[in-house]
């Protein structure tokens, strides 16, 4: 027995020097302004990645391509990037004012742009988690596509097998093509990736856009054509960060101007000497919890309420969403779209304009109007940026040389997470963040407990959470390293630490909001990444996210205006 428990913290701590070796890299190279992904430089990183081989890269470390792991990296890249020899990584310089147009990759809010056929411009504004994010994404890319040239390539002067050279000319053609060719295309790809005909034609649908209906071939043959470029001594692939967002990373720059956007904004509508109360969330569930018994009166009544909330986040129903929006802006709802480049939006309730016969949580009646609070609803940041905004939220508005302090009563966090005890959809209440690759705690008295979320049928967990570098980074061992330790960890995240040393520094060292400032922290459970086949890469949520958002939304409001 103590032989298997020797090896399993071996490998827990290799993989944990191994992010640790990642993140000094990618450091690293930022300073130095630029790396070739297939160079010396590049090697560590990928390295590093294939030692690591990340739950949600399945099977990085074999020959065989992963597929499902591509999927969830292109859905978070710009579209195109597979064919770019030039990626650069730069601040947000202007382009939006040029004729480029921006590409928005599926799942993740960034600007990008195509300079010519060979460069793509990726613009970073939400700090170093969002560097650290691409660069372990692109490495993956890397990987997979040294993965396909060695497959295809015969010799150094650049022949290559019969499968190729058809993927070539399927990809090439100019016509659409028919079901047949498809199906030919899809078993030349597949001897390729070292995959079956069936996993490829599982997959195809879900890679396919209205524009490219064969993305996955076309991915395929690009992220192969570089390597073999490479391979046989022609351009080597090359990723550079800017000047401009090398000299701006670290200073705050877009969460100073998102804040004072914000302040005065409370200051113009007389609002900044209410009490606040700020919340991190999504950009639905706090206004659908004020107003969707007053917009949708017929409907509302007749059905359990959670089952509204699951209608409401169907696609298909954006005129109901649209009611809803339209009444909440009508009755003290004020709308910040962001444009400072932190994408992170905001929404202003003022709960004096609301009229608490219409919503259908308990709220103790407000006796002075001018004390009724403020609810600042601000969507979810990104990594280390959550130290950012929350710490240039929480400073003192500089009006005309006076210094305003915020009345901030309470911080509520509220996200998604992965679980280690539980499934998708389970609630965790944090007890304390701890950061990944340190020792560094943040305990806290976290003002929601188990017992307010108790009884409606969904498994809440209490514990330690751990605030991870990356979620992409996270393997099997690091996991049940860290949920069988004494830390006793109930679930990762990306944010938590970020946000408590904000919340800390303000209320307790600097002295700029008050030092008894309440907090709130809970997060329900996107995936369990200690489960093959439930990690992140397996796939969305579906409805089975409502419910605990709307649970953990309800009781974060009662508490508020009570």
């Amino acid at each position: 027995m103590g032989n298997i428990k020797h090896h399993e913290r071996t490998r827990a701590q290799e993989s944990s020097s191994a992010i640790e070796r990642m993140y000094i890299t990618m450091r690293h190279l930022f300073i130095r302004g630029f790396y070739k992904p297939m160079g010396i430089s590049g090697e560590m990183l990928r390295n590093s990645l294939l030692l690591l081989r990340p739950e949600i890269y399945g099977s990085i470390g074999e020959e065989k391509a992963e597929i499902e792991g591509l999927l969830y990296v292109i859905d978070r890249l710009p579209e195109g990037i597979e064919e770019c020899t030039f990626i650069n990584l730069t601040s947000d310089e202007g382009y939006s004012n040029s004729h480029f147009k921006p590409i928005i990759p599926e799942k993740r809010r960034r600007n990008c742009y195509r300079i010519d056929s060979e460069q793509m411009n990726i613009e970073i504004t939400r700090g170093r988690s969002e560097i650290y994010d691409i660069l372990t994404h692109l490495t993956f890319l890397f990987v997979e596509s040294h993965k396909i040239s060695n497959r295809v390539l015969i010799n150094e002067e650049g022949l290559t097998t019969r499968d190729w050279e058809k993927l070539e000319k399927a990809v090439l053609s100019k016509g659409d093509l028919t079901k047949e060719e498809r199906e030919v295309a899809i078993t030349h790809t597949a001897n390729i990736l070292g995959r079956t005909f069936n996993e490829l034609r599982a997959v195809y649908e879900d890679f396919a856009t209205k524009k490219q209906p064969e993305r996955l071939l076309h991915i395929v043959y690009w992220l192969g054509k570089l390597a073999i470029e490479e391979e046989i001594g022609r351009n080597k692939r090359t990723i550079t960060f800017s000047p401009v967002l090398r000299e701006r990373i670290g200073h705050h720059i877009y969460g100073e101007i998102w804040a004072n956007n914000i302040k005065e904004i409370l200051f113009k509508n007389s609002l900044i000497e209410r009490p606040v109360h700020i919340i991190s969330a999504n950009m639905h569930s706090v206004m659908n919890t004020l107003f969707t018994s007053l917009s949708l009166k017929k409907t509302a009544g007749k059905k359990d309420v959670f089952e509204v909330y699951e209608e409401l986040s169907k696609k298909e129903n954006e005129a109901l969403r649209n009611k809803i929006t339209n009444t909440a802006l009508r009755n003290g709802m004020m709308y910040i779209k962001d444009d400072s480049g932190t994408n992170i939006d905001v929404q202003i309730f003022d709960t004096s304009k609301i009229d608490q016969t219409n919503v259908d949580i308990k709220i103790n009646d407000f006796a002075l109007k001018e004390k009724r609070p403020v609810i600042l609803v601000m969507d979810y940041a990104f990594g280390e940026q959550a130290y950012e905004t929350i710490d240039e939220l929480l400073k003192p508005f500089d009006k005309n040389g006076e210094k305003i302090h915020l009345n901030v009563e309470s911080i509520s966090i509220m996200g998604k997470a992965g679980i280690l005890e539980g499934g998708k959809g389970d609630i965790m209440i944090p007890s304390a963040h701890i950061f990944e690759g340190t020792a560094d705690n943040y305990p806290f008295k976290n003002e929601l407990k188990k017992e307010d979320l108790n009884g409606q049928g969904i498994d809440v967990y209490e514990g330690a959470m751990i605030t991870v570098l990356g979620t992409s980074l996270q393997n099997k061992d690091i996991l049940k390293f860290f949920y069988n330790s004494t830390w006793q960890v109930i679930g990762l995240e990306m944010e938590g630490a970020h946000y408590q040393k904000a919340i800390q520094a303000a209320s307790k060292v600097r002295g700029s909001i008050n030092p008894n400032v309440k907090v709130r922290y809970a997060y329900y459970a996107s995936d369990n990444p200690l489960e093959t086949g439930a990690t992140l890469a397996s796939g969305g949520l579906g409805t089975t996210g409502v419910k605990p958002t709307y649970l953990i939304t309800r009781t974060i409001l009662e508490q508020i205006l009570n």
